[in-house]
């Protein structure tokens, strides 16, 4: 996959080019370091791509808005327990909120519902795992909390329009027998 940036931007769009590029050269140098260094490193890429993205979008010299704290909270929370439950209602029983407010406040700050956001982040982990790991599906649905590889692989075809494993074949360079 290749993005491009619109010329247009100048040279925030210069910049942002550049962030794309190296992240996604980064990603296809999987086994040239360490897996953890690879993660981090693949890791920091993606907050410099965020930033760079987050400054394009804002107009020049305002400061960026400060996220809600329901959102933090609730952001928090789901880095917590997403491999527990993908549910609204769970977090707004945790957090003392309602799952409204929890969607609302997400929507504010992230631009997506709650659930959305949940799902999001389920399924990057689970990109994460599929590409780096040499787990199974199975193993990897028992680690994101699916009561089965089946339903595991239900959701992520649902929310990727690929299988697990031919999501994992993609990343790798190869296609699945």
């Amino acid at each position: 996959m290749v993005l491009r940036v619109n010329r247009r931007l100048g040279r925030g769009g210069q910049a942002l080019q550049q962030a794309v590029d190296h992240l996604a050269g980064e990603f296809h140098a999987l086994g040239h370091l360490p897996l953890e260094i690879h993660t981090a490193t693949l890791r920091h890429l993606l907050a410099v791509l965020v930033l760079r993205l987050a400054h394009l979008t804002a107009p020049i010299g305002s400061p960026a808005p400060e996220p809600d704290a329901t959102y933090l909270r609730f952001r928090d929370a789901v880095e917590q327990d997403f491999a527990r439950t993908r549910r609204v209602e769970d977090y707004a029983d945790a957090l003392g909120y309602s799952p409204r407010t929890l969607s609302r406040a997400t929507l504010a700050s992230a631009g997506l519902g709650a659930k959305e956001f949940i799902d999001r982040r389920v399924v990057l982990e689970a990109k994460r795992l599929l590409a780096h790991s040499d787990q199974s599906a199975a193993r990897i649905a028992d680690r994101l909390g699916f009561s089965s590889a089946t339903h595991f692989s239900k959701y992520f075809h649902q929310r990727t329009g690929q299988t697990p494993i031919a999501f994992r074949g993609t990343v790798r360079g190869h296609t699945p027998r």
